[in-house]
């Protein structure tokens, strides 16, 4: 990560002040540790998968994989594991899901845990720590039917009675691999026996979002939705052992170090700024996102529709 890692850990050191902290251990939140911070920041410099230098703290800085989780299945055993990714492919993700359970060691959720990490990894972990300085959130509208894919980029116009029956049958390679995620999540919540609603109200979440976002589409998966707090306590509450504070929404002081990624279509919702500009989203009027937990002396925040509907 680099430069950006340093960014995230100097902006996210910046506006957690001791009365920041004080409120963070009222609404919930355990309190910062000083140790974890130290080594949270080195694993968020270190790119790869290794261990911390004289450490027995294992750090996964690195996309998903199957080059890299070969790498992790020849690594000894951890007292913990430090995750951070962009993601990649859902079915490595869903291996290495297993084979972070089959170490049985405390995972640290740190930085960017995005896509396949918050979808996959996550859920199913016994023992989870997230830091202050996790953004988690869910890529791609996960679950429309081919009726409601096939009009979304077409004014929501219905497909033919021929493309429906074929789409049914699997001949649309398109939509197969579209609904192949669906698919992916499907089975891996059966497998670890997690409620499906962990995924299924932020895929409708991220679709109500989009929809009131007018004025342009971008393709389905390619949308992205903010994870807050209730949301994980809600579905993942009995495996997390440490929660300290960390991004709820877009306007989120602590989304600071992040906003350059992408343009907010919510306060929970967005797109990464190749896709935005690319569905024209950038000629469409936008709104200020509430700023209340803004504080003072930051630059301007991105804005986004009035659409502030949530999850939780």
């Amino acid at each position: 990560m680099g430069k950006f890692a340093a960014l995230i850990v100097f902006v996210v050191g910046c506006f957690i002040a001791p009365g920041q902290m004080a409120f963070a251990q009222q609404a919930g939140f355990d309190a910062r540790d000083p140790s974890t911070d130290r080594v949270v920041a080195q694993c968020l410099r270190q790119k790869g998968i290794g261990f911390l230098p004289g450490t027995d703290i294992l750090c996964y800085n690195s996309m998903i994989f199957a080059e890299h989780l070969d790498q992790l299945k020849k690594l000894g055993p951890a007292s913990r594991v430090i995750f951070t990714s962009s993601g990649g492919n859902m079915l490595i993700a869903r291996k290495m899901n297993a084979e972070l359970s089959r170490r049985r060691t405390p995972v640290t959720i740190a930085g960017p845990c995005l896509s396949s990490c918050a979808m996959l990894i996550m859920p199913g972990l016994k023992d989870i720590h997230i830091h202050n300085t996790a953004l988690i959130a869910f890529h791609g509208i996960t679950d429309m039917s081919f009726e409601r894919w096939w009009g979304w980029t077409r004014s929501d116009a219905e497909p033919s009675f021929a493309k429906a029956a074929g789409a049914s049958f699997g001949f649309d390679d398109a939509y197969m691999f579209y609904h192949s995620a669906h698919i992916h999540m499907k089975r891996h919540f059966d497998h670890i026996g997690i409620d499906h609603a962990y995924y299924e109200l932020i895929s409708l979440q991220m679709e109500a979002d989009a929809r009131s976002y007018s004025g342009c589409r971008a393709e389905p998966s390619e949308y992205w939705t903010i994870i807050s707090p209730t949301h994980v306590r809600r579905y993942l509450g009995a495996s997390v052992t440490r929660m300290e504070r960390f991004v709820s929404s877009w306007s989120d002081p602590l989304n600071l170090a992040y906003q350059h990624i992408g343009y907010p279509i919510s306060n929970r919702s967005y797109l990464m700024t190749a896709e935005f500009d690319a569905a024209g989203c950038g000629a469409v009027q936008p709104v200020q996102v509430a700023t209340s937990q803004q504080p003072s002396g930051t630059r301007q925040m991105r804005t986004a529709s009035a659409s502030e509907g949530q999850a939780d």
